[in-house]
């Protein structure tokens, strides 16, 4: 989930220094702790030329864990000064055509029936090596960077088009 904040320059700046250096260190361990999480990450980014001033990306398994990661975000004290411009919900889809066609090939060529018991145990293993093999690509780690370039996409499927 990608959540883009501009910040309220206005009431930032009213704020006294104490109350601006409390939700500050609040907000730096918040995201200290995400940053380092097992099983999906968050990370703060600045961004450059957008209508936004701050990005936070979090990976995750689940649609409950980045439900719970944008709570313990709302649940800052610096979430007072910002707001909210746009957020994106992205998935990460590998497509598999590419190694399709060849298993497929392969198994006629070893005369398996296609749709047999034999044949769906050999596409069963195939597609499990497959996964294992994805893993890090599906759920990859957040790299350290203080800009990012984000761009969202979306994949046309209507008809005959297939397309980003």
């Amino acid at each position: 989930m990608h959540q883009m904040f501009a910040v309220r320059g206005r009431q930032w700046r009213a704020a006294g220094d104490d109350a601006r250096r409390r939700a500050i260190d609040e907000a730096a361990r918040q995201l200290s702790d995400l940053e380092r999480r097992e099983g999906g990450e968050s990370a703060l980014f600045t961004m450059v030329g957008h209508k936004a001033d701050l990005m936070i990306v979090h990976f995750r398994r689940t649609l409950d864990e980045l439900n719970e990661a944008e709570h313990q975000m709302a649940g800052l004290a610096v979430s007072d000064y910002l707001e909210q411009t746009t957020s994106y919900l992205s998935v990460i889809e590998l497509g598999l055509y590419e190694a399709s066609v060849p298993l497929y090939q392969r198994l006629a060529s070893e005369g398996l029936e296609a749709h047999s018991a034999q044949w769906q145990r050999a596409v069963d293993a195939e597609l499990a090596d497959l996964r294992r093999k994805m893993t890090a690509r599906l759920f990859p780690r957040i790299p350290e960077r203080r800009y990012v370039c984000f761009y969202p996409m979306d994949k046309k499927r209507d008809g005959a088009d297939n397309w980003y």
